[in-house]
Order: C-alpha cells, then sequence, then structure tokens
C-alpha cells in the first residue's frame, strides 16, 4: 500500500503528465493547422505555376507558329526577289544590246571646227568624208549634228578650241564601218585640225572600255599592236595570232609574263587600234 505522501506524489505526477499532454495536444493541433494552411498555399501556388506554364507553353506553340510561317514568306520573298533581280538584269541586258544596236550604224567626229559645216552638216560630211578618207562609192548619210547645245557669245572661243562632237547617222553599218576604217589608216585634218573618229557606244559599254586605259598605254609603250572588240573585249597581238582577254587582270598578267620589264624603259611607238 502507497503512503498517503505517495499517493500524493502520483498524483501530482499524474495531474503534470495530463496538463503536459493536454499543452503538446494544442501544439500539435496548431501545428498541423499551420502546416495545412501552408500546404494549401503550396498546392495553391503550383496550380498557378501550371496554369502560368500552361499560358506560356500555348504563346510559345503561337509563337513558333508565327515564325514559322514568317521564315516561309521570307524565303518565298527571296526566292520572288532573286526571280525579279533575275528578270531586270535580263532586261537591262536586253535594253543593253538594243541600245547598241541603235547606235551601231553611227560614228562620233571629234575636232571638227564650229561652224565649218555651214547649217548643213550631212551635205557637208557626204562631200567631205570620201575626199579626206578616200573613198570611191557615195556614203548613204541619214542624220548628221553636233552634240549639245549651240555655243553662245562669251563662249565661242571655247567652243573654237574645243568644237562639239559631231554625230553621224549612216543608213547603213557597211558605209560606219568602211570610213572608221578608213579613218584609222591615216591622220585625218581639217583646216590643221585633227579629226578622230569614235565608235558611238553606250555609256556602260564606254566605262567597261575605259577599264582597259591601263593596259593600252602599256602596249603603246611596248609598241605592241592591240584592239578592242565590242563591246568590251582586248585583243593583244603576239606571235602571229590574236589573244583575247575579258578582263583588264588576265591582260595585265598576259603581259607581265611575256614582257616583264618596265613599259617606260621600253622603246616607246604608237600602234594604231585594229577593230
Amino acid at each position: 500500500m502507497l503512503s498517503q505522501d505517495e499517493a500524493s506524489n502520483v498524483s501530482e505526477i499524474l495531474s503534470a503528465i495530463q496538463s503536459l499532454s493536454k499543452d503538446l495536444n494544442a501544439q500539435l493541433s496548431e501545428v498541423r493547422n499551420e502546416f495545412s494552411t501552408q500546404l494549401h498555399d503550396v498546392i495553391s501556388s503550383n496550380h498557378e505555376i501550371k496554369e502560368a506554364i500552361g499560358t506560356f507553353s500555348e504563346r510559345l506553340t503561337q509563337a513558333e507558329s508565327r515564325i514559322s510561317a514568317a521564315e516561309d514568306q521570307i524565303a518565298s520573298l527571296t526566292e520572288a526577289t532573286d526571280t525579279t533581280r533575275e528578270k531586270v538584269h535580263k532586261l537591262d541586258m536586253q535594253m543593253e544590246e538594243i541600245e547598241n544596236q541603235r547606235r551601231r550604224c553611227n560614228l562620233k567626229l571629234v575636232g571638227i571646227p564650229e561652224g565649218f559645216e555651214k547649217r548643213d552638216c550631212r551635205g557637208f560630211l557626204r562631200a567631205w568624208l570620201p575626199q579626206v578618207l578616200s573613198i570611191e562609192h557615195q556614203l548613204n548619210i541619214e542624220q548628221a549634228y553636233r552634240l549639245g547645245a549651240t555655243p553662245s557669245t562669251q563662249n565661242q572661243q571655247q567652243s573654237a578650241t574645243r568644237p562639239r562632237v559631231v554625230l553621224v547617222k549612216f543608213l547603213s553599218y557597211h558605209d560606219r564601218d568602211t570610213v572608221l576604217k578608213a579613218a584609222r589608216l591615216k591622220e585625218v585634218k581639217l583646216e590643221n585640225n585633227h579629226v578622230m573618229f569614235f565608235p558611238d557606244l553606250s555609256p556602260k559599254v564606254q566605262k567597261q572600255r575605259k577599264l582597259f586605259d591601263g593596259v593600252k598605254l602599256r602596249l603603246r609603250h611596248l609598241n605592241r599592236d592591240y584592239g578592242l572588240i565590242f563591246p568590251a573585249r582586248l585583243r593583244i597581238w603576239h606571235e602571229d595570232t590574236w589573244h583575247y582577254f575579258n578582263s583588264v587582270a588576265k591582260a595585265d598578267k598576259f603581259i607581265d609574263k611575256l614582257w616583264p620589264c618596265n613599259p617606260r624603259e621600253t622603246r616607246c611607238g604608237s600602234s594604231e587600234e585594229h577593230g
């Protein structure tokens, strides 16, 4: 049997245990409620994240679709642009060919003094050209006129030293070619003025031919025969044959290989152009 004091101690211990149990249960309940609240918040946040990811994924899919469509359009536009560029290039070449065909029977005469034709340029040239070039048949000239505006009184002195170019339109290419070839065989003068004869070429062809000016100068210093073939093809006479070049670089390389010395150290000579 427990004594009264022991029974009292046991009772106090049980009471303390019960009180502690109540406190633990209360704390556990509080922790459980707090955890439940936090878990609910986490679940809600997770749901929002899933919705956001779903929305982003949908927008990303739409963006990819739009980008793919844009790439297809760009590819189509690029192809169309390339096709258009090719067509424009072909049209440009055709226009250039037509332009040079239109000029095919023309010659430009440089050096005829102003006013010498006495307002009848065509009649003057029909009489003068066969005489000065020793051409036996009559030339069929459609038109002949000076290029540019008539010089004013103030510019007459300048026009006397630099007369305007005379454009001659022949009815046949044969007559034009006959005149040009004859002019290249002799020095043509009119009242001590040197008259030069040039083909009438389009600005584009003139620009292409001008690229060969440096090569032509080298060939003149080397006293070598050369010529320019229409539209812009250089030919050089060497070892009884013509050598043809479509680019300045290839012509320079050919000259450097055959005549590596400095052109200025060689004997300078004049060489009439052929063709």
